[in-house]
């Protein structure tokens, strides 16, 4: 008998660390007969086609041909604090939303003209406010009921609890009557009136009528003030959390917010180009400790920045020196952008290999230790990878992310970035075989939950 899919809109930002997850769901939905629409930039039209789903352009600000992120310095490369972090909401949750619906919009209407008897269900990433607009009754011509949408979360939850700290507040776990006391008091600090106004002249301009916190009154006997971002993550009919539950502190969540599992490593390309030394990355890989009978493997460290902030002087740079007279090591560094160079005092270490632009799946599945200034991203690469990791830095999610790292016994949490401290921490995580240990157990759980058979089984109860 055949099965009665729905016809499947993808929307999320069309940055690396979004779309990568968006293209690898898109491509397994378009895999199991799903007919799948996804809505981009047009930079991403040709991994959108590889993938064999259909591209729908980003209007507006988020399908500009200008990098987004130099349109915006202040919200990316500005003053580290409390204020920068304002601004970084204030773009992902108010500025982008009209950019946002109307890409929605149109992507919707197009699927809707061509298939006017079927049923069109949208996957939103979480940090993409078409979804909340559509919740709060935005109105799209051919659709005369509520559109259904499963929130796609491939960042940190949006949801304040009074048992865990506030998202971006950097505060590590603390569920004692103390500890809830300060999460309280901080998420009471975190949305200021002014950009409560200009969420609401935001709503007005979308042609939405209704209050912009008014997806949270089902959520004020909750004992804490929810911060506006919680709406973006409990808006959908249902809420996936693209992570497994040993990765994240215990927490209220409602109940149609659930755990989807990490994303399975993805299967490198055939025409994937190697570096000439990636085969002393091979004969020294992780996988061989088990055989390493007389200790002389190098151990294999790797190092990247992230995507979005490109200075290799806050990470990379400190990590090179921090293990520059480490013999037993070989440090690997990715630059994480095409064409990127690294300059460094004295020149490279006999230690150490720079690449500008690699997979990171291909060097951690042979890594004994993975040092980032990444975000959730690379924190479920190490995951899946089953590979301990040292976290840095103190922007955006960077400290939330590293504080669940300690929690989670994976790996330690630097900040600030010295050389000192990136040496002093990357040495007890590679002495310590508590990290490794813990490292392949979050691998197994990760391995075991069936990520796509959960995205798949969440898509078909909304046809019910």
């Amino acid at each position: 008998m055949a099965v009665n899919r729905p016809l499947i809109l993808f929307a999320t930002l069309p940055f690396e660390g979004h779309m990568t997850p968006a293209l690898q769901i898109s491509g397994h939905l378009v895999s199991k007969g799903f007919h799948v629409t996804l809505v981009t930039a047009e930079v991403w039209r040709p991994a959108v086609e590889a993938c064999e789903a259909r591209f729908s352009p980003a209007l507006g600000l988020l399908g500009s041909p200008l990098e987004i992120l130099g349109l915006y310095p202040e919200v990316w490369s500005g003053n580290n604090g409390p204020q920068r972090t304002v601004r970084q909401l204030e773009f992902a949750n108010i500025d982008i939303m009209p950019s946002a619906l109307e890409s929605v919009r149109f992507g919707l209407m197009n699927i809707k003209g061509e298939n006017p008897d079927s049923e069109v269900i949208v996957l939103c990433d979480t940090s993409y406010p078409a979804g909340f607009a559509l919740k709060l009754g935005a109105q799209v011509p051919g659709f005369d009921k509520p559109i259904k949408t499963v929130g796609i979360s491939v960042s940190l939850p949006f949801w304040t609890d009074p048992k865990t700290p506030p998202y971006l507040s950097g505060l590590p776990y603390d569920d004692s009557e103390a500890g809830q006391a300060r999460n309280k008091l901080v998420a009471s600090t975190m949305w200021p009136q002014p950009l409560r106004s200009k969420a609401q002249e935001t709503l007005k301009s979308c042609g939405i009528a209704a209050r912009f916190d008014s997806v949270l009154d089902d959520y004020k006997d909750d004992s804490v003030e929810h911060i506006i971002w919680d709406s973006w993550w409990v808006c959908h009919n249902t809420t996936l959390q693209m992570c497994i539950p040993s990765l994240e502190y215990p927490s209220n969540w409602p109940p149609h917010c659930k755990f989807g599992g990490m994303l399975p490593i993805k299967a490198l390309t055939k025409d994937l180009a190697y570096p000439e030394w990636f085969e002393e990355v091979v004969t020294n890989s992780s996988q061989q400790a088990a055989v390493d009978a007389d200790g002389k493997r190098k151990k294999i460290v790797v190092v990247a920045q992230g995507t979005v902030i490109q200075d290799h002087n806050i990470l990379v740079v400190p990590t090179i020196k921090a293990l520059c007279n480490r013999d037993d090591l070989l440090v690997v560094a990715i630059l994480c952008r095409r064409g990127a160079t690294l300059s460094i005092d004295g020149g490279l270490p006999a230690n150490a290999r720079v690449i500008d632009y690699f997979p990171y799946d291909a060097l951690l599945a042979h890594a004994d230790v993975f040092i980032t200034n990444s975000g959730y991203g690379g924190f479920a690469h190490a995951v899946s990878n089953g590979v301990p990791m040292v976290q840095t830095g103190d922007t955006e999610d960077k400290m939330d992310v590293g504080r669940r790292i300690v929690w989670s016994g994976l790996g330690e949490y630097v900040n600030p970035i010295t050389v000192e401290n990136i040496g002093d921490s990357v040495g007890r995580v590679l002495e310590r075989d508590k990290f490794m240990k813990r490292a392949q157990e979050l691998r197994k759980e990760a391995d075991e939950f069936k990520t796509f058979e959960v995205v798949e089984r969440e898509i078909m109860a909304l046809m019910k």
